[in-house]
């Protein structure tokens, strides 16, 4: 009886460590899981699996790394990685992750690195190992992804039936900026395989990215087409509607870009991430209150950096700049690695300074987005625009409420007029007959006045365009005419006179006989001069030397009528100047301001606004010239 107890238990024993031997788990699940886009259920599968700590731990570490790289957990990721590589330290796949997140982090010798000694760990025998660093090398710059492509060419050459590698290729060919050439990789991949959904949707994702860049209506049902024939082939494959309720929307087909992104949401059992993207389609079609509702009913305890941005972005848009710079706040204080941050988190957030008049701020995240973007260098224009519309908005409104107390006083006229004539007549009944009429006539142009509003509004809104112009110019690529005529602009109407007239001597540089520049120099300095009383300076002697030498020494009848009055200005305050220099009393010159009177009379021998000087030195002549 001992002896078959005691058997029994060394049975026990010994079916206890056959338990205890390590067994490679089926991934295929949790990989069609990933594939589908069902990011979570995918994470949880392969957690689960961890603890059985099977055979192949390391494959089941870098599919969890790649899904964290997916949801933009990039530190989360990294760890994977690292975690992969401590169970095993020859595995490919993770050091493929981990090449793939060096290059996320431009650190390109570090990538390199782990990427060679990955593949230098397969010698072109694991496959999987081959494919994941194409798909890191295809991550970084273009001698990287020329890397990816002798990798893929020498994948296409094992198994010329296999569709992976054209798929890999249209990537490659969509880096170089060949769009062209991806499509022809994903016809390619159709035609090894024509079940294979993952060659439609990458193909109508590539039509989607065009029309992007273009807008163009066809590109986008070409998108459509191909999203389409991928439903159809595998109706449960949830990327299929994703892509083509992004189509939509772009298409502004926007009930049914809403209908395939619900059904997307669905079909991936609420996965987190197409949660997020259908708060991103609620955003983009402005419906900002609704992505903040979405982005809420996720709950406090799964936050994501994207969450985090994508609430800072629709708050600003509904003008809540306090919870939008602490949902900003909160995503930058969260990015461990300034290599993660893109260039529209920097122009949101300076948005939201700009927003609360916080513009040095603005300006300091804006520069770092161009940093990282330098064609949104047209970021300033638009703004600079949209600020100048602002502007003539007001001004509209100045001149329209003027133009409605000049008509009511022009209404006014003829009944005050009236009323005093019968007064004066000692018509004393008509004039009191006509009395309300016309107490009524001075009350509605006292109630028209009282209505006209400030010209401030307007010339804030010319402050902040020139300040625009001016960061425009400063991160252009060259110097324009354009440039400094459109900031002089700004300046002037914002009463900035001194800072316009630098503005529009800057663009007299670009070409001098340029009209416009000149007229508004001299306005400047009437403005400049009129602002300070108590200067003899001539502010108006510059730009009217400036006028006189682009245009004093041509034929004045060749000139356009334009150039001549401005010229005939410009000779007019040669003339007050020669005359009395200083602006004292008595100190006349006539001798010195004869030469350009005569040039005056040249051009219009009855040119008023000189004819006190004019005739003063005519009244004078030999006595005090």
């Amino acid at each position: 009886m001992l002896k078959r107890v005691l058997t029994f238990v060394v049975g026990l024993l010994l079916l206890s460590q056959a338990n205890l031997i390590a067994q490679e788990v089926d991934l295929t699940e949790a990989k069609q899981l990933y594939l589908y886009e069902k990011l979570g259920d995918a994470s949880k599968m392969l957690e689960g699996f961890l603890a059985q700590n099977p055979k192949n731990i390391d494959e089941v570490y870098y599919l969890l790394g790649m899904i964290s790289y997916d949801q933009e957990g990039f530190e989360k990721a990294k760890d994977y990685f690292q975690m992969g590589l401590k169970e095993r330290g020859s595995s490919g796949l993770n050091k493929s992750g981990m090449g793939k997140m060096m290059l996320k982090e431009e650190k390109s010798a570090e990538a390199y690195e782990f990427l060679n000694a990955a593949l230098a760990k397969s010698k072109g025998k694991d496959i999987e190992v081959e494919y994941a660093a194409a798909d890191a090398f295809l991550q970084g710059g273009p001698s990287e992804i020329a890397e990816a492509k002798k990798i893929l060419y020498q994948l296409k050459d094992k198994d010329p039936n296999d569709p992976r590698p054209n798929i890999y290729l249209a990537t490659y060919y969509k880096k170089q900026g060949v769009p062209e050439l991806a499509i022809e990789e994903y016809e390619k991949a159709k035609q090894k395989d024509p079940k294979f959904v993952q060659a439609y949707a990458a193909l109508a994702e590539l039509y989607l990215d065009e029309g992007k860049k273009s807008g163009d209506g066809e590109t986008l049902n070409k998108g459509v087409k191909n999203a389409n024939d991928a439903i159809e082939i595998a109706p449960e494959y949830p990327p299929s509607y994703r892509i083509r309720g992004e189509l939509n929307l772009l298409a502004k087909r926007y009930q049914a870009a809403r209908d395939d992104l619900k059904k997307y949401v669905s079909m991936t059992d609420n996965d987190l991430k197409a949660r997020i993207r259908y708060a991103s389609f609620l955003f983009l079609s402005k419906n900002y209150q609704e992505a903040i509702d979405e982005l809420e009913g996720i709950g406090v305890d799964t936050v994501t950096n994207v969450m985090r941005r994508l609430k800072g972005m629709s708050y600003n848009q509904i003008g809540n700049q306090d919870k939008a710079e602490a949902a900003m706040k909160d995503y930058f204080d969260n990015v461990k690695k300034e290599e993660y941050i893109i260039w529209e988190d920097y122009d949101v957030y300076g948005d939201i300074f700009r927003a609360k008049g916080e513009l040095e701020k603005a300006d300091e995240y804006y520069a770092k987005a161009l940093q990282l973007n330098d064609e949104r260098v047209s970021k300033f224009e638009t703004l600079a625009e949209s600020y100048y519309q602002a502007g003539r908005g007001h001004e509209r409104e100045v001149a329209t409420a003027n133009r409605n107390v000049r008509e009511a006083k022009k209404e006014a006229i003829p009944i005050v007029n009236a009323y005093n004539e019968f007064l004066k007549a000692g018509n004393t009944e008509k004039a009191l007959e006509l009395k309300p009429k016309m107490e009524e006539a001075l009350a509605k142009i006292e109630e028209m006045e009282g209505k006209v509003p400030s010209d401030k509004p307007a010339i804030e809104q010319y402050k902040l365009e020139a300040h625009y112009r001016q960061k425009a110019n400063e991160y252009a690529p060259g110097e324009s005419l354009a440039g400094y005529y459109k900031l002089g602009l700004a300046l002037y109407k914002s009463e900035q006179y001194a800072k316009a007239d630098e503005a529009f001597v800057n663009a007299i540089k670009m070409k001098d006989d340029y009209l416009p520049p000149h007229q508004y120099r001299m306005q400047c300095a009437y403005y400049m001069e009129q602002a300070d009383t108590t200067s003899n300076e001539w502010l108006a002697l510059k730009p009217a030397e400036k006028v006189i030498e682009v245009w004093g020494g041509q034929d004045t009848g060749s000139l356009e009528e334009k150039v001549k009055e401005l010229l005939l200005v410009a000779y007019e305050v040669k003339v007050f100047y020669n005359f009395n220099p200083t602006g004292a009393d008595g100190n006349y010159h006539c001798d010195d301001a004869q030469v350009w009177i005569d040039k005056i009379h040249a051009i219009d021998p009855s040119y008023a606004r000189i004819k006190s000087v004019s005739d003063y030195c005519e009244q004078t002549s030999g006595t005090n010239r």
